[in-house]
């Protein structure tokens, strides 16, 4: 990685990476981006606002190209990760989806 600059608004998260290949092949690979946690509270003023598969409008695009993006989502009551049990029992991990 040459570099990687980090932008931050209220709207919108904006980070750009650059790599250099040093090969004649071309590499590929998985860049994690975490992101903050969903907290469920008594006012849902600060929920994020996008669809239940994608409630922060996770998107990626390369020389403004969008790629399509793997979430991984995990659901936690304190620090107990209680993930596979809601998807054991068909429950949704997003706290406000249907």
């Amino acid at each position: 990685m040459l570099s990687a600059v980090n932008q931050l608004s209220g709207a919108e998260i904006c980070v750009a990476y650059h790599f250099r290949n040093l090969t004649s092949q071309d590499v590929e690979g998985t860049v994690a981006f975490p992101m903050p946690d969903i907290r469920v509270t008594e006012s849902d003023a600060f929920y994020p606002d996008g669809p239940p598969d994608n409630p922060m409008r996770f998107s990626v695009t390369v020389d403004g190209r969008a790629l399509p993006v793997q979430l991984e989502k995990k659901a936690k009551v304190g620090s107990k990760d209680i993930t596979e049990t809601l998807r054991s029992l068909g429950l949704p991990l997003e706290p406000y989806s249907d």
